[in-house]
């Protein structure tokens, strides 16, 4: 059922079945003497159906878009990081993936204008595909107080960045990493906007 919804493709395509489906119905509705019910149940139906066709279609656009921060969220990331202690870190991206090396670029330049020193921007290769935005303390320092505060501002403008502790030493001891795009447009869980910065 989740892939059927995350299927913009099929969803379109059932919308404009079921848009169909209301059109028929309704017509049928007006043939039939005593079933006049049928056609404000197919008037419904189509209604559903171009509405869902609409905002399936509005999805594809908000997909097609990459991912950027708007100059609201960037200030506020940056007032958020005053009080933040400062560490060293390093921002990755997806290496194959262009839209995420330019999102991982712009966060790079709020986190040194914000007082961060980063050590480098960096490609990575997965075994297991993510999505979104991670940060990662390394020395398994699951406290690490600027890798939280980093991940307390970054949900409070509406980005969702799950936290990550690991055992490995690691110098510097903080990754923030950018993965793909996530499939579902505005979903905090997949490490989105939770409202798009180009809508």
């Amino acid at each position: 059922m989740t892939k059927f919804w995350s299927s913009l493709e099929k969803l379109t395509d059932e919308g404009l079945k079921l848009a169909w489906f209301g059109i028929a119905i309704s017509c049928l509705g007006q043939v039939l003497a005593n079933a006049k019910w049928l056609s404000w149940f197919g008037i419904g139906a189509t209604v559903i159906a171009l509405v869902l066709r609409h905002r399936t279609e509005h999805l594809k656009h908000l997909q097609a878009m990459p991912r950027t921060l708007t100059e609201l969220q960037t200030t506020q990331i940056l007032n958020g990081l005053k009080d933040v202690p400062k560490q060293a870190l390093t921002v990755g991206f997806f290496g194959q993936d262009v839209e995420a090396e330019q999102f991982a670029g712009q966060i790079k330049q709020v986190l040194e204008k914000s007082g961060f020193p980063v050590v480098r921007l960096e490609g990575f290769m997965v075994f297991k595909l993510h999505y979104g935005l991670t940060i990662t303390a390394f020395n398994s320092d699951s406290q690490n107080p600027a890798a939280i505060g980093i991940q307390k501002v970054f949900r409070s403008v509406g980005l969702e960045i799950e936290f990550e502790s690991n055992l490995n030493r690691m110098d510097p001891p903080i990754s923030l990493n950018v993965h793909g795009k996530p499939p579902n447009p505005g979903n905090p869980a997949l490490g989105q906007p939770l409202s798009h910065p180009m809508k």
